[in-house]
This record gives structure tokens, C-alpha cells and sequence, in this order.
């Protein structure tokens, strides 16, 4: 995971953030074609509910844009916040998708699942910064998952799709992991980002592998191999961001670490 950074300040460059989502904002959905009778029914129902689960997860985020909007916070400019915004269009556009994924496997849409309320409550306990950091945690776990269904996946346009969806929620973490270097600047706030992560991160974690577990195994990806992605991406936010400055390397984020 590289950083966008100006060389001279040491500070993350929104423009560079802004100008990355405007990029991609008018890319079209994927075309996803039916493929329903490319699994047995167990593994298909079981593909159905996670998938449902996810496209509830990726829905409920635009409260935080006008948060943001209204945050004085250090390290952020018009830039971050018009970039969070676009943030949460691109992940609306994953909803979309993963409901055409839904649809393409001849299913319905889950209306409301436990672990997206949980989600929602915990997201809401706290001010603006907890909340970004529990869409920080999400991104782990969506990047952990979807990377790993997609492993499990045969080829074909559903594995296509996925496979977009986890280009970017590397760009999403990143982007997560920069502001967050912008926060923990002092001895108690990095030991607050610390402890957040790993129990917010833990708890997620348990819930997500429970959860989907049965879906995992039905396309053949093993359980601890899930909980160990989750593991070091957890590690590697935890020292990207409470490590030294990084270094500028690109012009564009780039999250190769992850």
C-alpha cells in the first residue's frame, strides 16, 4: 500500500484522491450474466444470502458525507470531504452490482440481516472519526471476502465483477488508511486508533466469519484462510498508519502492500 503524498509537506494530497474517484465515477456497471445453473442449489442459495448481506452493507453509508461536511477536523481540506463523497457513490455502485450478482444467480435481495443492524448501531455510537473507522474495518472485511469468494469462483462474469469490486476497495482502504494518518498524531490518539481497530476489527471479524462461513466453504475457500486475510490487513492498517511518513512512490494510490 503506497501513500499519496506532497514531497514537500509530508501531507496526504486530497486533489490526488479527488481526481482518482472523479475517474471512476462513470465507469458503467458490468454486464453479468446468468449463472444460476453454474452451481448446485445449496451453493447458490448460500451465494444469494452473502451476497445479499454485503449489497446491505454497502448501502447505508451517505449520512457521513454531510458529517464530514461539517467536521473541523486536522489534515482534511474541501478536497477530503468532496472525496468521501465520492467514496460513498462508488460504494453505492457496488450495491448495484451486487444486486445484478443477485439477480444473475436468480435470487432476491436480502431486506435486512443482524449483522448489518449491528453494523449500523456500532457505526452510530460515536463521533465522526469512529464512524470513518468502522467503514475502515469494512473495507478489511469486504477486501478479505471478496477477494477470497472470488478465488473460489469459476470464471466467468460473476468473478469478473468481484474481481472490480476488489480493485477497489483498495483504493477504499487506502484511502481510509491516509486520513487516519492525519489523526493519530499524539501518543493517546495513536493508542485510541490502536485499540479501536483490533476490537472493532475482532469483533467484525467473528461475526463476518461466522456469518459467511458455510458460503466459503461451499466454493471451496477455507475458513482460517479468510480469518488469516482479515489478520494482516488488520496488521498492515495498523502499521501504515502509526508507522513513520511514508514516502511518495506514485502518482496514483496504489495498494500493493494489501
Amino acid at each position: 500500500m503506497n501513500s499519496i503524498e506532497d514531497p514537500e509537506t509530508s501531507k496526504p494530497s486530497w486533489t490526488s484522491w479527488r481526481s482518482h474517484f472523479e475517474s471512476q465515477r462513470h465507469r458503467p456497471l458490468p454486464m453479468i450474466r446468468p449463472c444460476a445453473d453454474m452451481f448446485e442449489d445449496h451453493a447458490r442459495e448460500l451465494l444469494i444470502r452473502s451476497l445479499g448481506i454485503f449489497h446491505l452493507g454497502e448501502c447505508g453509508e451517505g449520512r457521513i458525507v454531510q458529517q464530514v461536511r461539517d467536521a473541523h477536523l486536522p489534515g482534511i481540506d474541501d478536497d477530503y470531504r468532496h472525496s468521501v463523497g465520492l467514496f460513498v457513490r462508488e460504494e453505492g455502485r457496488h450495491a448495484r452490482m451486487l444486486q445484478l450478482m443477485v439477480r444473475a444467480l436468480d435470487g432476491d435481495l436480502a431486506r435486512s440481516n443482524w449483522t448489518s443492524r449491528v453494523f449500523t448501531v456500532v457505526r452510530r455510537l460515536f463521533g465522526v472519526r469512529f464512524k470513518l473507522l468502522v467503514l475502515l474495518v469494512a473495507e478489511i472485511i469486504g477486501l478479505a471476502f471478496y477477494g477470497s469468494l472470488r478465488r473460489g469462483l469459476p470464471h466467468g462474469s460473476l468473478r469478473s465483477a468481484i474481481g472490480e469490486m476488489v480493485r477497489d476497495e483498495r483504493f477504499h482502504l487506502e484511502f481510509h488508511v491516509e486520513f487516519f494518518r492525519t489523526q493519530a498524531t499524539t501518543t493517546w490518539s495513536r493508542l485510541a486508533y490502536r485499540s479501536c481497530l483490533w476490537s472493532v476489527g475482532a469483533g467484525a471479524a467473528t461475526i463476518a466469519l461466522v456469518d459467511h462461513a458455510r458460503t466459503m466453504n461451499a466454493v471451496g475457500v477455507r475458513t482460517p484462510a479468510v480469518a488469516k486475510r482479515i489478520a494482516g490487513l488488520l496488521l498492515a492498517a495498523d502499521r501504515l498508519v502509526l508507522s513513520e511518513p511514508l514516502v511518495r512512490t506514485t502518482s496514483n494510490p496504489s495498494t500493493t502492500a494489501c
